[in-house]
Order: structure tokens, then C-alpha cells, then sequence
């Protein structure tokens, strides 16, 4: 396949990637023009990229909870933890840089490539080499094999950063959205093969790497981009404040340590179940912030000098945001006591009280996905590194305090510390947006009237229908919160509704 995004080469390595609005050309610049019913189509786009992989990984999910034990999950989550502080240390987040600078050149691509990948290779040896060491201080022979396979995850997630951040940059999401789909499905399909085969957990071993492959050689397929030989340490300089912070905000948020320190302090069961309610969180909030980050990010970041538009693009998104991931968690809190045991099956009881501390962590996390998005697109990346540092510091310190109690103290804990941290975020908001926090806090106010009620609601319906807990009472529960819900919202929020289809009616006719 010829070479996409790359200027033709007379002997210089500094060929400017065009700051062009048009996004099949082969140019990599942010768009200036229809960023509207662009980000629109992101938005669609980005959801299909977000609710297939969700949906396929929700089945996994639910045949792997019931073919595998506690311990499986708790060995697995324990190995993926320790290689997570390799991926998450590498600078993968250099490629991000790309997104949000205004202009880029060939440079600033090829080098923060050969970064990546010179640190992947730097980062996987480790666990090739002392595997059996690791194994050895935390106690569990099975992670002797399963480092080094699950090593593999570093060499391809730092190959994909570049392409599919070059896809981000132009808003071409349509085929984020298909790398990704291709990926999880191919990943699903070799997890449920070995599951079925016997293979027991390493078929979740198997399902990460085959996915992150299939994504890294998607990713370069779809962008058309390819790299040129040599890095520049100018091309870094230019990128090294936000890379720098936003390297060390990916590094807390992939870095595992909440599982590590559970699995290492308390036993690979315990990490087991938590990873359990862990896992059900990520699923629902990756269908709130696969289909608002990286468009939001892009969007915002393309607004830096039009303050009016940034301010109207974050409450819009922001609104979005709570909308759905309000009414999400707060159900599944509610429903969770007899829909654990229903789907996933008995073993999983245990996991309740987790499943709903995690349900509290969600809804503040689905107001931090705007938030992120804003404070990094103003290059402030360092704002949310230093507050996601005292989030992570935050659970370091509850972990030690409670782990002796047991996982709910625990989770109960972490719960409590991001609600009391989160005012920060709000403060670090308003600050940019340059307006009140009651101003901004007040757009939440019609999805938290529509879920409590929705909560209340759903609480009480099996007892005013007298049904006993089991599928019947569950189904209830579930479709009379949704008509509810979605009542209850519209008649809150006619304002906005109408505001948003002006919006959509003005972007169709700037298309």
C-alpha cells in the first residue's frame, strides 16, 4: 500500500504535514471547516467503535464468568498488573502530543514512533528475563508463563499509538472504529475458542494479545501511514511538555496498582473478585467515554483560540456524558443485589457490594471524561496528571488502611476518597472555562433529578408488584427504569433538547 500522510521526500526529514482541512488526502492536519458534522460523525462513529467491542466483550465476559473461577480471573488480572506498569511507562503518550498540537511535520511522526517502539523493546526484555524471579516474590508459579506472553502486549499497543492517533487527529473515526471492531472481534474469537477447548485462563491471556496485534496491524492499514528511519531529538523537544504530563497521566491510568497491591497484600481470589466488578465498570463506561473522549479531545483541541465555541462544545459534551452514565451506574446499583448471581452465576455474590462502590466511582468518572478532554486540549496536561496523581495516591493509601477488613472496606473506601477529591476537577474546569461552579454545575442538575427518582422507582417496583427476586423482577426493574428515565428526562431537559437539534439542523447546512 503507497504511503498515506507522508510528503514526498527530497532528502529532508522536516517535510511539513499540511495543516489542511481535508481528511483524504492524505494530510494529518486538525480541521478548520465542517468541524461540526464532523464531530457529529465522531460521536456516531466513535459509539460503533465503542458499543461492538463493549457487546463483544460483554459475552466474553459473561461465558468466561461462568466457565472460570475467582482465582482464574485473580491470576490473570495479577499478571496483566505487573506488565501494565511497562505499557503504561512507555511514552505512547508522545502520540497523543500529535493530536493536540496545531501543526506537525513528518518529524514529529517518525520520531515519536521510534520512541515508542525503542522503548517497548527496552521495557518487554525484563519480563522475558526474570520472569521466573517475579514469579518467585509474588508467590504464584503460573505467572513464570504468563509474563512473557502477556509481554507481548508492549511491543504492539506502542506500535498502534501513531497511526491511530494521526486517525484521531483528523476526526476519521469511521475507521478507529473499524480497527477496532476487527480487533475485539478477533479477540473474542480466540477466547471463546480456547475456553471452549479447555484451555481454562489462558484463554484471557490469549484474547489481550491477539487483540492488541490485530489492532496495531489494523491501525497502520487504515491510516495509510508509514514511518520514515530516523528520530529527531528536536521533532521530542517540541512535543515534550505534553507528552511529558500526559505520559505520566496514561501511566496512572493504566497502571495497574489497585490490583497489584490487592493481589500481592490479600490473595489472587480477592484481586479475582474485584477485578470482576472492575471489569463490569470498564464495560459500561467505556460506552460513555469510547464515544466522547477522542471526539471531544479533537474537537476541543481544534477550538483553542475560540473560547465561546470551546465553552458551548464542553457543557454540550458534558451533558451528553451524564445523560446516559448517570441513569447506567445508578440502575445497575440498585439491580446489582440479584442480577450478579443471575448472570454470571453464584460464584459471584461476593463481588456485590465492589459491583456498587464501583457504580459511585462511574458516575463521577463519566463527569471526568469531559473534563480531561477540555483540560488536555488547553495544554494543560499537567492539571490532570497532578490530579489523577492524587486520585491514584488516594487509593495507594486506602488499600493499605483497609486491606485487612476486606474487599468491601476496601472499595467502600476508594468510593468515599473520589468523591471528597473530586471538587478539584471542578475547580481545575472553571478555571478554564472562566465561569462559576454553580453555573457549571447546575447543567447536571436535570439527569440527577430524572435518576433519582428513576432509583427510587426501580428500589420499590418488585415490592409494588409483588414479585419475587429472579429474571422476572430483574426485566422489570430494568424496563420500567428505562421508559421512566427516559420521561422523566425529556421533560427536563426541553431547553437543551431543542438546543441540540439546532445545532445538528445549523451543522447539516454548514456540511
Amino acid at each position: 500500500m503507497p504511503s498515506v500522510g507522508r510528503p514526498e521526500r527530497s532528502g529532508s526529514m522536516t517535510d511539513t504535514v499540511p495543516n489542511s482541512t481535508a481528511s483524504d488526502d492524505g494530510h494529518f492536519g486538525h480541521l478548520r471547516k465542517g468541524r461540526s458534522i464532523a464531530a457529529l460523525k465522531g460521536v456516531f462513529w466513535s459509539a460503533i467503535n465503542t458499543v461492538v467491542p463493549t457487546l463483544v466483550t460483554a459475552l466474553v465476559f459473561l461465558l468466561s464468568s461462568r466457565l472460570l473461577t475467582p482465582f482464574d480471573f485473580g491470576v490473570v488480572a495479577l499478571a496483566t498488573s505487573m506488565v501494565s506498569f511497562a505499557v503504561a511507562l512507555a511514552p505512547a503518550a508522545f502520540a497523543e502530543a500529535l493530536v493536540q498540537r496545531s501543526q506537525i511535520e513528518a518529524r514529529h511522526t517518525d520520531s515519536v514512533f521510534w520512541l515508542c517502539m525503542g522503548a517497548a523493546v527496552l521495557l518487554f526484555f525484563p519480563y522475558l528475563i526474570f520472569a521466573g524471579w517475579l514469579a518467585g516474590w509474588a508467590d504464584e508459579p503460573l505467572l513464570q508463563a504468563l509474563l512473557p506472553f502477556l509481554g507481548l502486549k508492549i511491543l504492539f499497543d506502542l506500535g498502534a499509538a501513531v497511526p491511530t492517533m494521526l486517525l484521531v487527529r483528523v476526526m476519521k473515526f469511521r475507521q478507529v472504529a473499524m480497527r477496532t471492531a476487527i480487533a475485539s472481534l478477533c479477540g473474542a474469537g480466540v477466547c471463546i475458542a480456547l475456553l471452549l477447548t479447555g484451555f481454562g485462563l489462558w484463554a484471557l491471556a490469549a484474547s489481550q494479545i491477539t487483540t492488541s496485534f490485530v489492532t496495531m496491524v489494523v491501525a497502520f492499514w487504515t491510516s495509510g501511514w508509514r514511518p520514515g528511519r530516523t528520530l529527531h531529538l528536536s521533532a521530542l523537544r517540541d512535543l515534550l511538555k505534553y507528552g511529558t504530563f500526559t505520559t505520566g497521566d496514561r501511566f496512572l491510568n493504566l497502571f495497574n496498582i489497585d490490583q497489584l497491591l490487592i493481589g500481592l497484600l490479600v490473595s489472587p481470589a480477592i484481586l479475582g473478585l474485584f477485578n470482576f466488578a472492575q471489569r463490569l465498570f470498564a464495560l459500561l463506561n467505556n460506552l460513555i467515554a469510547g464515544a466522547l473522549s477522542s471526539v471531544s479531545h479533537s474537537v476541543l483541541s481544534s477550538m483553542q483560540a475560540e473560547p465561546e465555541k470551546m465553552r458551548q462544545t464542553f457543557l454540550m459534551s458534558s451533558y451528553a456524558s451524564s445523560v446516559v452514565a448517570f441513569p447506567l451506574f445508578a440502575g445497575l446499583a440498585v439491580v446489582a443485589p440479584q442480577a450478579v448471581p443471575l448472570l454470571f452465576g453464584a460464584q459471584w455474590t461476593p463481588a456485590v457490594l465492589a459491583v456498587q462502590a464501583f457504580c459511585v466511582i462511574g458516575i463521577m468518572a463519566s463527569i471526568s471524561i469531559p473534563q480531561a478532554a477540555l483540560i488536555k486540549s488547553q495544554n494543560k496536561a499537567q492539571w490532570w496528571f497532578f490530579y489523577q496523581l492524587v486520585q491514584k495516591l488516594g487509593n495507594v493509601a486506602v488499600i493499605l488502611a483497609t486491606f485487612t477488613y476486606g474487599l468491601d472496606a476496601i472499595l467502600i473506601g476508594i468510593a468515599a476518597k473520589t468523591v471528597l477529591i473530586w471538587p478539584v476537577s471542578v475547580y481545575l474546569t472553571c478555571r478554564l472555562l472562566q465561569t462559576g461552579a454553580l453555573r457549571y454545575l447546575i447543567s447536571y442538575l436535570p439527569p440527577v433529578l430524572a435518576t433519582l427518582a428513576m432509583g427510587v422507582v426501580v428500589y420499590l417496583l418488585p415490592g409494588w408488584l409483588d414479585l419475587t427476586p429472579g429474571w422476572a423482577s430483574l426485566c422489570a426493574q430494568v424496563a420500567g427504569g428505562i421508559v421512566l428515565y427516559a420521561i422523566l428526562i425529556t421533560a427536563l431537559s426541553v431547553g437543551k433538547l431543542r438546543h441540540m437539534i439546532r445545532i445538528l439542523k445549523n451543522a447539516r447546512g454548514a456540511a
